[in-house]
């Protein structure tokens, strides 16, 4: 009977270990799934913003979620490319709600935010998980469409 109480009492806790590996760690490992209705953007595409934001050319674009830990996992290189290049490019973050743009000022400071409830700028741009990254022209086109990925920005093809 000890015997029976002392094995499941250890099965109970490695399913609790189990549990908690997999909820802070495996399941971000794991790729976002595609939602069914999700429409490639390709390069070139003019992007739609809701009608009153107005960016300046060559704009690049954050696509935001304090919530997301691969969000968070990048914000020190979004910092980092504000610094360097914030002078030559308008830098907007993009977040999905209201709520979360303090959180993203506590990240990443003064500078634009636009809130997409509607997810209509999302959906403009393909985006369907956080974060990534877009870099708009001049005329509102998708010039790089990318996500980052160890510290580097890499296309999606």
């Amino acid at each position: 009977m000890r015997k029976a109480v002392v094995i499941a009492t250890l099965g109970c806790i490695a399913v609790a270990i189990g549990f908690i590996f997999w909820s802070q760690e495996i399941k971000y490992s794991l790729p976002t799934p595609i939602p069914p209705n999700f429409r490639q953007v390709s390069l070139h595409s003019k992007v739609i913003l809701a009608n009153n934001i107005q960016i300046k050319p060559s704009s690049f674009l954050h696509f935001y979620n304090p919530d997301c830990p691969c969000s968070k996992f990048n914000s020190q290189h979004i910092r980092q490319l504000i610094r360097n290049h914030g002078d030559s490019i308008g830098f907007y973050i993009i977040v999905p709600s209201q709520e979360d743009i303090q959180p993203a000022k506590n990240t990443f400071g003064d500078i634009n935010y636009i809130v997409d409830e509607s997810g209509q700028i999302a959906v403009s741009c393909g985006v369907y998980s956080t974060p990534q990254a877009f870099i708009l022209d001049n005329e509102n086109r998708l010039f790089f469409r990318g996500t980052t990925i160890n510290h580097d920005i890499v296309p999606i093809r």
